[in-house]
């Protein structure tokens, strides 16, 4: 199966449209098949919702405008790209749900069932993608559950789960790429930044990659900045994930056509 490549905008656009549409049709051209934004309406709800109401501040500085979310939207399906949205608060899903292929849930919002229920409501039955970071083995039952549809409660769509550590950037000793294959998730949530990352987690079954972009305008105050990567970092990353894909090979073992030409130096007794 090909890998499913996402690409996070986070805070990285400035909500500047002309640098934002070149960056995403580079995106584009290398072979990233979604757009991935976040939103959220209400500064304070979120920060009150995630426990630190002294956040309002700079949940509204990076915050993204919703009118600039409408053109980066038609941008990305102008490129012919899915586009997805991280969305926090009940009250924002049903005017995300227009504009959206698919929905995200973030790690520290993976335990809301209200706002799983409410995206699962607005999403048409398609999948619902949904990041682990910040669990334990504990919560991983609970996510395998939602995998496998066997809440009480039963969803209308399939969820992709997504190995995640969140940490900005996350450190190569702590991200733990073999949960992925004995809770078999879905894919990977990098805030590495390293392609040895995704050559890992493909190696452990991954299929889809989130990982975040920044164009050359990001400011280095960006908090998502650190853990993003250029469009050169993207493409090495995306590269070292096919490359590794290729070289699986199959189970049973053949004679490939470079050694063809050796076969008659074989020697047998």
């Amino acid at each position: 199966m090909n890998p499913y490549l996402i690409c996070d905008l986070g805070s990285c656009h400035n909500h500047d449209a002309p640098l934002t549409k070149d960056f995403i049709q580079e995106l584009a051209g290398i072979g990233v098949q979604a757009i991935k934004m976040q939103f959220w309406s209400d500064p304070l709800a979120f920060a009150e919702a995630r426990h630190h109401p002294e956040l309002e501040s700079p949940y509204t500085k990076w915050a993204t405008r919703f009118d600039f979310l409408q053109e980066v939207q038609a941008i990305t399906k102008g490129e012919g790209l899915d586009f997805m949205c991280s969305v926090f608060l009940e009250k924002d899903v049903k005017v995300l749900a227009p504009l959206v292929d698919y929905f995200k849930i973030a790690s520290l919002e993976a335990k809301d069932r209200n706002l799983l229920f409410a995206v699962d409501q607005y999403s048409s039955g398609k999948d619902i993608f949904i990041s682990t970071g910040c669990s334990d083995q504990n919560d991983m039952q609970y996510f395998n559950q939602l995998r496998d549809n066997r809440l009480t409660t039963k969803l209308h769509s399939m969820v992709r789960v997504l190995h995640c550590i969140s940490s900005y950037p996350a450190k190569p000793e702590e991200m733990n790429l073999k949960s992925l294959q004995s809770n078999r998730l879905d894919g990977l949530s990098d805030h590495s930044c390293n392609p040895i990352a995704g050559v890992v987690a493909v190696c452990f079954g991954a299929v889809l990659f989130e990982f975040h972009g920044r164009h050359g305008a990001t400011p280095q105050d960006c908090p998502d900045f650190g853990h993003s990567m250029d469009i050169n970092g993207i493409e090495n990353y995306m590269d070292a994930i096919t490359t590794a894909q290729s070289m699986f090979g199959e189970s049973l073992r053949c004679v490939t056509p470079g050694e063809e030409p050796l076969l008659s130096f074989r020697r047998e007794t």
